[in-house]
């Protein structure tokens, strides 16, 4: 995978989904094998247990990986604002975390590694607490944001939010299969 390019991970629960990120990320080593990993300040996550600042605002929240990497404050804003009308937050920009619902705390996780300007975005079950229609609204956010030449790693059970044409690979015990569907099965 390079610059530009999305993968969507499904796969039976056990097989190994989230622990591919966090070596991907290069937060876990792998116990065999060689995997080239990028570097952690590299990758803005999306994780599963992943909450927002409570004491901050929403739109502060947004813009923590820019403001963590020394983007200039007018860019780092305008990119947040932007991630959050994409996951339809934009309404709560001023809002303090600890008013939102897990789902919308889960939708501000997506617009902050958004509105990063770093490389790799990998998300674990990013859309684990969203109703079908927030689900999708996060799927197709997610999608999109590998044409700003970014490179995205999803994980998901969520196979009905998974964008027409997106390139899916199913994890199983034996390895990595293409599920994407214009490809035929093994």
């Amino acid at each position: 995978m390079g610059g530009g390019d999305v993968v969507f991970v499904v796969g039976p629960s056990g097989t190994g989904k989230s622990t591919l990120l966090l070596v991907l990320g290069g937060l876990l080593a792998p116990t065999n094998g060689t995997v080239i990993t990028v570097e952690p300040r590299e990758v803005a996550w999306v994780l599963q247990d992943l909450d927002g600042l409570q004491r901050r605002s929403v739109i502060d929240n947004a813009q923590l990986y820019s403001r963590i990497d020394g983007g200039p404050r007018r860019s780092a804003h305008a990119a947040a604002t932007k991630a959050l009308g994409s996951v339809g937050l934009a309404d709560l920009a001023t809002a303090r975390t600890s008013t939102l619902s897990g789902g919308e705390n889960q939708r501000l996780c997506v617009a902050r590694a958004l509105a990063s300007r770093r490389p790799v975005l990998l998300a674990d079950e990013p859309t684990s607490q969203l109703d079908r229609t927030n689900a999708c609204v996060v799927m197709n956010a997610l999608h999109k944001h590998a044409a700003r030449d970014r490179c995205v790693v999803v994980v998901t059970h969520d196979i009905d939010a998974i964008p027409a044409g997106a390139r899916v690979v199913e994890l199983r015990v034996n390895g990595l299969h293409d599920r994407t569907p214009s490809s035929t099965p093994p």
